[in-house]
């Protein structure tokens, strides 16, 4: 009660203009807020862009690895009566595989598991069984959800000749898609 009594000893006229003022004030606070929070969204914007782009960047160098190696695995398998041709197209499948070693080991790469696989199934179609496994098996650790991954790793289990371990693999992918 007593902030009436104050309130009166002043005139309509400067009450308004009080109320007016603090009308304004709050507006100048709600259009501080709005600009902080857009500054904030901006930045937040160009850290997820920036994200991307790498992310972008870094599947692409993978993409371009593997089909470098899978260039040579056919080069080597179209002249495979050529030694010479062989031994070069050899080397740089090796050349190819490690770049693609390098594309996979990046951080920002968010999705290590898929091109584990394609690379654990290519290594099973170029022969190279225990290669091709340890590809699989890290990825099935990446991503034990992925039937994909379960079913290639159970065809190179049982090529290998592990055929208990092959069975867990089908039995995972039975759960997985009956479950």
């Amino acid at each position: 009660m007593d902030l009436m009594k104050w309130m009166r000893h002043f005139t309509i006229r400067t009450r308004m203009q009080g109320a007016i003022a603090m009308v304004l004030g709050m507006f100048a606070l709600v259009g501080l807020t709005g600009l902080f929070g857009g500054q904030q969204l901006k930045s937040l914007n160009t850290a997820f862009m920036d994200h991307s782009i790498r992310q972008l960047t870094t599947l692409a160098q993978i993409r371009a690895s593997l089909a470098e190696v899978r260039l040579w695995e056919k080069e080597m398998v179209i002249n495979y009566e050529d030694g010479v041709t062989v031994l070069k197209a050899r080397e740089r499948w090796q050349a190819a595989s490690a770049q693609f070693e390098a594309a996979l080991a990046q951080p920002q790469y968010r999705f290590p598991s898929r091109t584990l696989l394609a690379r654990g199934v290519c290594e099973a179609r170029a022969g190279q069984l225990n290669d091709a496994e340890r590809s699989l098996a890290k990825a099935f650790e990446l991503e034990p959800a992925n039937p994909a991954v379960s079913v290639n790793l159970a065809e190179v289990l049982l090529r290998l000749g592990q055929l208990d371990r092959a069975r867990f693999y089908v039995r995972r992918v039975n759960a997985l898609l009956l479950g």
